[in-house]
């Protein structure tokens, strides 16, 4: 099943400036970790559990200038890897600052709260929320996977995943 890109060029535009803006209001209301998320699933263009997925050792330095996202790709059984842009390594950067002892890229902060749990990543319903709570803000209706795709549209520069 693929993208249907001929819908999703009808829906709703999601254009830098308004990317800024839900940035800008998920870092106020929901933190750091919330709008790194929303950034980078606009950057990358990975699927929300990927991202979601994703663990600092799943991202590798190549020539001392890249980083990668190293995946396994669950229908293949092999690993896919996407090169990051200078603007998402940073974020990756400010994230491993602040966060020196989180696994995931996005781990939620009540997996470090609860005495023998496990580390786990934010949820999809959280996300999810914070979404619908920064759409009714900017009086938008753009839905965390056209968030995703919009930018492969506009941009015409998807990520291409390379399979090793």
């Amino acid at each position: 099943m693929g993208i249907n890109m001929t819908n999703l060029k009808k829906s709703t535009s999601i254009s830098p400036v308004l990317v800024n803006r839900i940035v800008e209001l998920a870092e106020k209301h929901y933190g750091l970790r919330v709008a790194s998320f929303f950034k980078l699933a606009y950057l990358t263009s990975l699927r929300i559990d990927e991202l979601l997925d994703t663990k600092f050792t799943d991202i590798s330095v190549v020539d001392n200038k890249f980083l990668v996202i190293n995946h396994k790709v669950r229908s293949y059984n092999s690993k896919s890897c996407y090169l990051l842009s200078n603007e998402a390594i940073s974020i990756v950067q400010k994230l491993k600052a602040d966060f020196p002892s989180d696994i995931f890229l996005f781990q939620s902060k009540n997996s470090n709260n609860r005495i023998n749990a496990e580390p786990s990543p934010l949820s999809r319903q959280y996300l999810s929320q914070a979404m619908k709570a920064i759409n009714e803000i900017t009086r938008n209706k753009i839905t965390m996977s056209q968030f995703r795709y919009k930018y492969t549209i506009e941009n015409n520069n998807l990520n291409k995943p390379s399979n090793s």
